[in-house]
C-alpha cells in the first residue's frame, strides 16, 4: 500500500472469517456488495478482525466518462464492517486517494459500519470517488495531502450521480424490514453513548484504524505484528491483509473467540459491550482494546 503506515486496534472474534475476494473460511456465513466505481480497490475491514478486498472489473463499464466499472466484495454476514475504496491503487506513478465509506441513517447521521444479514445482496449504485489527489485537496477533504481522506466520502450526498444507501437494501437481523426502515437499524448499532466502542475505529472519526495516522499501533515494538491490525503474526489469519490470504488456524492458536456465537466482534459473556463478562464480573479485555 503506497500511502501509509496502518494503524488497528480490533476486536478478537469468532472463527468465523468473511471471504476474501469470493473465498472464504468453509462454513462462514456470508453477504455481498456491489455496484460500479471509477477503477478502484474495495476493503471491508470488520469486528471480527477479518479482511476482504476486491477490485473492480476494468473490462466493463468503459462506455462513460468516468467509467462505471462493476465490484462485487463478499462479506461477513452479522458483523460490522468499514468499507474503503481507494483509487489508482494499480498505478505506481500517481498517489492512492482513499476513500472511507459513510452513509445516514433516517435520522440523518452518519454511519461507517455497516452490517449486512446472512446473503444479503446490498447496492451502494455508482460510487463517483474522487479520482486524484489533487481533486481531494481541492475540495478541502485531503488537508495534510495523505491521499487519505480527512472525513468519509458520504454517499448520500452523490445520489445525482447515482449512489445508493446501503442501508436501503441491507437487512442485519433478517426481520425483513431494510435497515434505513428498521427501528432498531437492524438490532446491530453499537450503543456509543453506553461505552460501546467501535472496534474499526474507537476515536469515531470515520477513518478505520487501518488508515488513521492519529492511532498508535496497539502492540509493542518486540511483538511482530506485519500489518499493524493489533494482532500478533502467530495468531493472525491474516497477516499481511492480502487478498485470498485468510487462513485456517488451530482453535486454541487463531485468536478468535469460539464463545462469539452471535458473531458480532464481542465474547458472548459482555453482553454490553463494556469490556467486563457480565457473568463472572471480571475485566474481558479480548478485544484487544485496554
Amino acid at each position: 500500500m503506497k500511502t501509509t503506515a496502518k494503524y488497528l486496534s480490533l476486536a478478537i472474534a469468532s472463527t468465523f472469517l468473511a471471504a476474501c475476494g469470493g473465498v472464504g473460511t468453509p462454513g462462514s456465513t456470508t453477504a455481498s456488495l456491489f455496484g460500479t466505481v471509477p477503477g478502484t480497490k474495495i476493503e471491508a475491514f470488520c469486528d471480527n478482525a477479518s479482511y476482504s478486498v476486491t477490485h473492480s472489473d476494468k473490462t466493463r463499464g468503459n462506455t462513460t466518462t468516468p467509467p462505471q466499472h462493476p465490484f462485487s466484495l463478499t462479506m461477513p454476514a452479522g458483523v460490522g464492517c468499514h468499507i474503503v475504496m481507494t483509487m489508482n491503487d494499480s498505478d505506481p506513478a500517481v498517489t492512492d486517494v482513499v476513500q472511507p465509506l459513510g452513509f445516514r441513517n433516517k435520522a440523518g447521521v452518519i454511519q461507517t459500519r455497516l452490517v449486512l444479514g446472512p446473503n444479503d445482496k446490498t447496492d451502494v449504485g455508482n460510487v463517483p470517488l474522487l479520482a486524484t489527489q489533487t481533486a481531494a485537496a481541492t475540495a478541502g477533504l485531503d488537508s495534510n495531502g495523505d491521499g487519505i481522506l480527512d472525513s468519509p466520502f458520504i454517499l448520500d450526498d452523490h445520489k445525482a450521480d447515482g449512489a445508493k444507501n446501503p442501508l436501503k437494501t441491507a437487512d442485519a437481523n433478517s426481520n425483513g424490514t431494510d435497515d434505513f426502515n428498521d427501528s432498531d437499524g437492524g438490532g446491530h448499532n453499537l450503543n456509543i453513548a453506553n461505552g460501546e466502542k467501535d472496534a474499526q475505529d474507537p476515536d469515531g472519526n470515520g477513518i478505520p484504524n487501518v488508515y488513521d495516522k492519529t492511532n498508535t499501533p496497539p502492540l509493542g515494538s518486540a511483538v511482530v505484528d506485519t500489518d499493524k491490525d493489533g494482532l500478533p503474526d502467530s495468531i493472525d489469519v491474516n497477516p499481511d491483509n492480502k487478498q485470498d490470504q485468510n487462513k485456517a488456524l488451530p482453535n486454541s492458536k487463531d485468536g478468535y473467540l469460539d464463545s462469539d456465537k452471535n458473531h458480532d466482534g464481542f465474547p458472548d459473556g459482555d453482553t454490553n459491550h463494556d469490556g467486563m463478562d457480565e457473568k463472572t464480573s471480571k475485566p474481558d479485555d479480548t478485544q484487544l482494546d485496554g
